[in-house]
């Protein structure tokens, strides 16, 4: 009799064993799937370590500087081997109401640049903060198309939003409204 109590004994630690370990990974999971994903961006610099959150300040201003010049770096400074590409990515930084006007004519543009040779490149002069998140960037724009080169000078308006930082957008911000004069 002493020894079946052993054999149940240890049937019913394993049974414990197993119970616990099924309904720990079941809450594990449950957890992940459920937990949401933020990306921290940290400034290291003679000052410090911060970090970056959606408020106002110095670091933010130097940020909005940033997510503008990338974005003028991939919007409009391409070539005919990385067009499709530099859209895309650049799309991240758009407002989906934008990205959508914008679609028809990138596509067509997508279309001509596999005919044909053509580089542009951009340069932003300078970038002015005419009120809260609505900014105006001065820009020079070349292109090369073969041997034609052309050029032009205009202004670029921006009002920015705030989203949350992805991978693809690790800024925070994103375009609201774009508007492009040209002189």
């Amino acid at each position: 009799m002493s020894l079946f109590f052993k054999l149940y004994d240890k049937e019913i630690s394993r049974f414990l064993i197993y119970s616990i370990l099924i309904v720990w990974g079941m809450t594990t999971s449950v957890a992940l799937l459920l937990k949401t994903d933020h990306l921290v961006v940290v400034k290291v610099d003679e000052y410090g370590t911060t970090v970056l959150t959606s408020s106002s300040g110095e670091s933010l201003t130097i940020e909005t500087e940033n997510f503008i010049n990338n974005f003028i770096h991939l919007f409009y400074n391409y070539s005919s081997e990385n067009f499709d590409d530099h859209i895309d990515r650049s799309f991240a930084y758009l407002d989906t109401g934008i990205a959508t006007k914008l679609a028809d004519n990138l596509t067509k543009m997508s279309e001509k640049m596999k005919t044909q040779n053509i580089t542009q490149q951009a340069f932003a002069h300078k970038i002015v903060k005419i009120k809260d998140d609505y900014f105006e960037v001065e820009l020079t724009v070349k292109r090369m198309n073969g041997f034609d080169e052309s050029g032009d000078t205009y202004k670029v308006y921006f009002e920015l939003d705030r989203t949350n930082r992805t991978l693809e957008n690790p800024y925070g911000l994103i375009i609201s409204k774009l508007e492009e004069v040209y002189e």
